[in-house]
């Protein structure tokens, strides 16, 4: 009579409807139904996800759904378990013992043999090629990557456009706007399975090859190249000589010394290249007026040179300088205090003097010397809310969506957008910006490019060309309502970051290939069109792996970049 009492339960607790109304906590009994007594590991990941996204204030809650979701998709083989316990670590680091089970499991996971979990590639990506990317990838009109004649059974053959696939699935561009798309969770293991397709590849080559290292002085001598751009000093050769350096403990010691010097402000030339900072220069530089351009186009130039001088008079190499410095100082502080990556994006602070206090509007700030200043509301928070990114995405007399879309494309999503077709019409705004660029873009040709990443500009619309905040664009009101490439709607700066955190792991993925990339330039690395080889990212990957149990701190990631096989290759190649 007990078991039948304890079996008629079950059945009735399988039998609640999915009522909205469900609370966050009954979702989740719901979900441990599902799991652990009706054996559903799929319906119970569905239920434990939706209560994560439910659970509002509830952060405990939330943690334990998605510790409870990486467990069902551990039981059924899935690497999408590293990302649910990567998102806990990250997400919600005061809760201890969510967070504790998270760095296990994923310390556990990372000892597993690369294809341990690993599904077959044309089982899991074979199925969403022909139902959501063939019908675009044809032979005829293949937009790059001919799909069709990929194989599926050594990625490495085609490792260049194996990668590129990996990149625009995990950033979610692919397939465009417009078009039926998979569930996130069946990209996300489409995505897992291709890059452990190509980490084994890579693998077995590196195993033949078997490159030379260098010794503990060669990498002493790249770590201060690398983050001082000087030679190493006396602490640093004192350990390389005592034959030490490479222990895994001391080098981890050494790394963060080095960061928390003043020389690794080194690192700043880095970011300045990589936010394209020095763009600022040019903004309202009649310089960039070129006399191969047509009289027509260069009229039109002079024209808006002078509109931007009656726009924005207090525009100086003052204020441009102040700007930069602003932005320089936030980088400097994340490195040096070794924040989390991902707070360059959310960070609800910034560094202001007097004179950009004031230009923000920002009261009981005096002097000329620049200090931490704690920020209210989040519209500002981060990069996108700084006047140096906003201005430099500009042009001279107006703001730009296009722009500022692209740059964000190519900075937090890895992906850079080609140049525009040749013989455009010239574009001549009247009114808002947003409407006139809609009605410019109409055609076919520019719409389907431009839908894309034209709406991540239109949230920052409230920003204007010097990143100063406004209501009205033309006297209409700003209108920051638009629509991600995934279909996700999102309004204004502060709904933009939260969509664009949903690919973190693009950003991660892009900032670590940047990175090493830099790193590997004082030995001789010479790559505009990317940063590293394809036979190199599997090293990008492990960098991640590694940082994620330390919440991709820019210790863990630069740790892993003077650690991995590229950096410590006798023989860098060009």
């Amino acid at each position: 009579m007990k078991h039948l009492l304890s079996f008629t339960l079950i059945l009735c607790l399988l039998s609640i409807p999915s009522a909205a109304a469900q609370s966050p906590l009954e979702l989740f009994q719901r979900a441990l139904v599902q799991e652990q007594a009706a054996g559903n590991l799929n319906e119970a990941i569905q239920l434990y996800e939706r209560v994560a996204k439910e659970a509002g204030g509830d952060r405990a809650l939330a943690a334990r759904a998605l510790i409870r979701a990486a467990s069902c998709y551990e039981k059924l083989g899935n690497l999408k378990a590293t990302q649910l316990y990567q998102e806990v670590v990250r997400t919600y680091p005061e809760q201890g013992e969510e967070v504790t089970t998270a760095r296990q499991r994923l310390a556990e996971l990372r000892r597993l043999p690369p294809n341990a979990v690993a599904g077959n590639v044309s089982s899991i990506v074979g199925p969403i090629f022909n139902t959501y990317c063939l019908n675009c990838h044809t032979p005829s009109r293949n937009f790059g990557i001919a799909l069709g004649n990929l194989s599926m059974t050594d990625l490495t053959q085609n490792a260049d456009a194996w990668e590129k696939i990996a990149r625009r699935l995990r950033a979610g561009t692919m397939p465009s706007p417009g078009w039926a798309r998979p569930q996130k969770a069946a990209i996300d293991a489409a995505v897992l399975a291709i890059e452990a397709a190509l980490d084994r590849g890579h693998a077995q080559v590196m195993q033949i090859a078997s490159p030379e290292r260098i010794t503990d002085l060669e990498l002493a001598s790249r770590m201060a190249a690398f983050l001082w751009n000087a030679e190493p000093d006396a602490t640093l050769l004192a350990v390389a000589r005592n034959g030490t350096l490479k222990n895994p403990t001391i080098l981890q010691q050494q790394v963060r010394r080095m960061l928390s010097d003043t020389r690794s402000e080194r690192l700043n030339k880095f970011f300045t290249d990589w936010l394209r900072l020095d763009d600022l220069d040019m903004l309202g530089n009649p310089a960039t007026i070129r006399p191969e351009w047509s009289e027509e186009f260069r009229q039109n130039a002079q024209r808006a040179f002078d509109r931007g001088k009656e726009l924005f008079p207090e525009w100086n190499d003052e204020l441009r300088q102040a700007m930069k410095r602003e932005t320089q100082l936030f980088i400097d502080y994340q490195i040096r205090q070794d924040r989390p990556a991902l707070e360059l994006w959310t960070a609800n602070y910034t560094f202001l003097n007097e004179r950009m206090a004031r230009y923000y509007r920002i009261l009981n700030i005096s002097g000329p010397q620049y200090r931490r200043v704690n920020l209210d509301g989040n519209e500002r928070a981060g990069l996108l809310g700084q006047a140096s990114i906003l201005a430099m995405t500009s042009v001279v007399n107006r703001t730009s969506p296009t722009l500022r879309g692209k740059w964000l494309f190519a900075t937090f999503l890895g992906i850079p957008v080609p140049p525009p077709p040749p013989n455009l019409d010239l574009f001549k705004p009247e009114g808002s910006i947003r409407k006139a660029i809609e009605a410019h873009t109409n055609a076919p040709s520019c719409r389907s490019c431009h839908r894309i990443f034209d709406p991540l500009g239109f949230a920052l619309e409230n920003f204007d060309a010097r990143g100063r905040w406004r209501d009205e664009d033309s006297g209409d009101p700003i209108n920051g309502t638009a629509t991600l490439y995934d279909g996700v709607e999102f309004s204004g700066p502060s709904q933009l970051r939260s969509a664009l955190m949903q690919y973190s792991d693009a950003f991660l993925a892009n900032i670590t290939e940047q990175l090493l990339g830099f790193a590997l330039r004082p030995q001789g690395r010479r790559r505009p069109e990317a940063a590293v080889y394809a036979h190199e990212m599997p090293a990008v990957r492990a960098i991640l792996r590694e940082a994620a149990a330390a919440d991709y701190r820019w210790s863990a990631i630069i740790l892993g970049i003077v650690k991995s096989t590229p950096f410590q290759m006798k023989n860098i190649v060009p």
